[in-house]
């Protein structure tokens, strides 16, 4: 989802040129790429001193999940829902990364959720995520 175009209907993302950067990861062989607008792309969209940030891969898994039929408030077992979200925090100013990793997040849920608890939670571990990045 790109909420730029939201607020500026005339920038579209997906329209942009873009590069490749690696960035390397804590282990000596493994690197990150992300694909990222050309800094003249961004320049002509008047955004050549903003800052990025780029949610590249999300993945979600439940842990823990449990069906039982005869549950009392204390019998009950929560289960989690993780999301592993592949992060990069790109400064077109000085042209470098501000962060870059894989960021995960968890939340507890029960099996009676209703839509607006998923919604909530949903919120809750984007917001968890993007505050995660040491920058913000």
């Amino acid at each position: 989802m790109v909420t730029a175009e939201k607020y500026r209907p005339d920038f579209i993302y997906k329209d942009l040129k873009k590069r490749q950067v690696v960035e390397k990861t804590g282990i000596d062989t493994g690197s990150l790429v992300f694909s990222i607008p050309e800094a003249s792309e961004m320049q002509a969209a008047g955004l050549d001193s903003a800052v990025l940030v780029l949610i590249d891969r999300i993945t979600l898994r439940r842990n823990n999940f449990y069906i039982e039929y005869y549950w009392d408030d204390k019998t009950k077992r929560p289960a989690n829902l993780e999301a592993n979200a592949r992060v990069l925090i790109w400064d077109y100013k000085n042209d470098m990364p501000v962060f870059y990793g894989t960021i995960t997040q968890k939340i507890e849920f029960q099996i009676a959720m209703q839509r607006k608890h998923w919604d909530e939670s949903a919120r809750s571990l984007a917001k968890k995520i993007v505050l995660s990045a040491k920058c913000l």
